[in-house]
C-alpha cells in the first residue's frame, strides 16, 4: 500500500511547492467539493485570480455548530484583504485624507484599528508609521478572548460525519484551535504582535454576560475618548463596521469607515502576496486543496506558527520535492536568513 508523503514546511519554502505547478493552480477546500473556489494563473508579475463562490457553498441544513467551522465567502475575504491581493475601494480617499489633513495637523494625531481592521493585516500592509497606533484595552481583550476555544473529540467526530470526502484530516485538528481561534491567531494576533503600539486604560468590567455588541462597541469608544483627552491628542479611529460609527459619533471621536470590497477576479497579485494568500487559507480554514497537495495549515503537534505541513496526493513528484526543500532548507541556514 502506497501512502501519501508528507513534509512540514516553513513559510518561505511554500513557493518551491508552488513551482510544481508550472500551469493553473486550483485550490478548493475537500470536505465540501474538490470544485475549486479560487483558481491562481501565472502572469508576468504573479498571479491573476479568479474567484468561483460555488466553491464554498455547502448544505445549509447542516447544524450551527458544524457550519460556523466551515469557511465560508467572509472567512475568503479576510485572507485576501490580510494578504492584500483585495484592498478596500476607498482606500485612495483615506490615503488622501490623512496624509493632506491629519499629517498636516498642529496637534498631534494617532491612528486607532477596530479589531476588524486587525483581521484584514491593513495596518502592516499600509504605509502607517507604526509609532502612530494606540490600540484599545476592549479590542485587545476581544481578540485574546477568542484564542482560548478548541476542538474537542466530539466535536471531530461530528464534523467528520458531515462530510463523506476528506474527512479523516479533521483529525489533524483535534485539540487545536477552531476556526475562530485560528482566525484570531493568525490574522488579528499576528498583526497585533506586528505593529508597535501604546494600549489605553480598560474599562470593560470583568463580569461581560450580559453586554452585548453595541455595549461592547460603547467600552471602545469610551476608552479611546478618555485617552485623547487625557494625551490632549487627536486619534482617527478606523473600522469596516457601519453600526460602530454611530457610537464614534455620539462621543465626537474622528472616524473612518472602509468599504469592504467585493469578492470578485482580481487582474494581478504579486508572488508574495499570493504566498501570504496560501498561508492565511490554510491557516484560517484549517487545511486546503492545492492542486495534488493537500496543505495543513493547523495540525496535530504544531510548535511554529509560520510552519505548515504537506500531504502528497501525487506521489510521483515527491523525490524531486524533497530534493529541493533539501537544498532550500540549506541555503536558508547558510544565508541565516530569519523567518
Amino acid at each position: 500500500m502506497i501512502t501519501n508523503p508528507e513534509f512540514k514546511i516553513s513559510l518561505p519554502e511554500l513557493q518551491i511547492v508552488l513551482n510544481k505547478f508550472d500551469d493553473e493552480i486550483n485550490i478548493s477546500y475537500p470536505p465540501i467539493s474538490d470544485i475549486h473556489f479560487l483558481k491562481a494563473i501565472p502572469s508576468e508579475n504573479g498571479y491573476d485570480l479568479k474567484i468561483n463562490k460555488k466553491g464554498l457553498e455547502f448544505n445549509t441544513k447542516l447544524p450551527n455548530e458544524i457550519k460556523k467551522e466551515i469557511p465560508d465567502i467572509t472567512d475568503l475575504r479576510e485572507c485576501l484583504l490580510a494578504s492584500k491581493c483585495l484592498i478596500y475601494p476607498n482606500l485612495n480617499k483615506f490615503e488622501d485624507k490623512y496624509i493632506n489633513h491629519y499629517q498636516e495637523m498642529n496637534r498631534k494625531v494617532f491612528i486607532s484599528p477596530d479589531s476588524n481592521i486587525l483581521y484584514h493585516k491593513y495596518i502592516s500592509n499600509s504605509n502607517i508609521k507604526f509609532d502612530k497606533i494606540i490600540i484599545a484595552a476592549t479590542v485587545q481583550h476581544e481578540i485574546t478572548t477568542a484564542l482560548n476555544y478548541k476542538y474537542n473529540r466530539k466535536l471531530i467526530d461530528d464534523l467528520k460525519s458531515s462530510f463523506d470526502s476528506y474527512k479523516y484530516y479533521f483529525d489533524e485538528l483535534f485539540n487545536r484551535k477552531n476556526k475562530k481561534s485560528r482566525k484570531a491567531a493568525y490574522l488579528a494576533l499576528s498583526e497585533f504582535n506586528t505593529i508597535n503600539k501604546i494600549i489605553t486604560e480598560q474599562i470593560l468590567p470583568n463580569n461581560l454576560t450580559n453586554i452585548n455588541y453595541e455595549q461592547y462597541d460603547n467600552y471602545i469608544i469610551r476608552e479611546l475618548k478618555d485617552y485623547e483627552i487625557k494625551s490632549q491628542t487627536l486619534i482617527l479611529f478606523l473600522t469596516s463596521d457601519n453600526a460602530i460609527t454611530d457610537i464614534c459619533k455620539a462621543y465626537n471621536l474622528e472616524y473612518f469607515l472602509f468599504e469592504l470590497p467585493e469578492i470578485s477576479n482580481i487582474p494581478n497579485c504579486s508572488y508574495q502576496n499570493f504566498i501570504n494568500l496560501i498561508f492565511n487559507l490554510s491557516t484560517v480554514f484549517g487545511f486546503i486543496k492545492l492542486n495534488s497537495v493537500i496543505i495543513f495549515g493547523e495540525f496535530s503537534k504544531k510548535i511554529n506558527p509560520f510552519e505548515l505541513k504537506i500531504k502528497l496526493l501525487n506521489v510521483t513528484i515527491k523525490d524531486e520535492l524533497e530534493k529541493d526543500l533539501i537544498i532550500c532548507k540549506k541555503l536558508i541556514n547558510t544565508l541565516h536568513f530569519d523567518f
